[in-house]
């Protein structure tokens, strides 16, 4: 299937087109993924693939030297969580406990945006301004819908017309979603289309 795991796949659909955009516009020798603003500013790389916040020290360091454009377009990017199905198989009890803790942190969040965003600005140390332009952005949710499905299929077709892969069809993706324990603890949350 497209010649990669289905981790290294969703990896690969998350950052693939915003990799492209930067190298075909920029054709430079040095490009890559980091978060780390020195090697950004000292030209160690000349082009990089960021989300906020790492990219604001970045973009502020920078300043008029720098040219950024969005990788995503208007597309969403998904956080996910992802494992083999033999250890999901052999702890259920952890894949239960994980997503119970990240049910209780996103109805925090829900009850107690305030103290929630001063919670995340304290721990990853950023200050007013960082936080106020990253957190209207996030949409906190423990979800497995449809649209990721969808998203799935339309960077899968993506890299199949731009000759990504020697695949010619679309792979089922829904033969790699596990939705029993997320429906076990938040049955609504779950909304994928079988």
């Amino acid at each position: 299937m497209f010649g990669l795991r289905l981790p290294e796949l969703l990896i690969l659909a998350a950052i693939l087109v915003g990799i492209v955009v930067v190298w075909a516009a920029l054709r430079k020798k040095k490009a890559g993924m980091t978060h780390d603003a020195t090697k950004t500013v000292n030209g160690d790389v000349d082009a990089i693939v960021t989300r906020p916040p790492y990219i604001i020290p970045i973009e502020r360091r920078l300043g008029a030297n720098g040219v950024i454009w969005p990788a995503q377009s208007s597309q969403a990017l998904y956080a996910i969580l992802v494992g083999k199905n033999d250890w999901i198989t052999e702890h259920p009890g952890v894949v239960d406990r994980l997503l119970s803790a990240l049910a209780r942190a996103e109805d925090y969040l829900v009850k107690h945006p305030n103290e929630a965003r001063a919670i995340v600005q304290k721990r990853l140390n950023y200050d007013d301004a960082t936080i106020a332009s990253i957190w209207p952005d996030n949409q906190f949710s423990l979800t497995l819908d449809q649209s990721l499905v969808l998203a799935l299929e339309d960077e899968a077709r993506w890299m199949m017309s731009n000759n990504l892969t020697a695949e010619k069809s679309v792979p089922n993706f829904l033969d790699y979603m596990y939705e029993d324990a997320l429906k076990a603890i938040m049955p609504k949350a779950v909304s994928i289309i079988r």
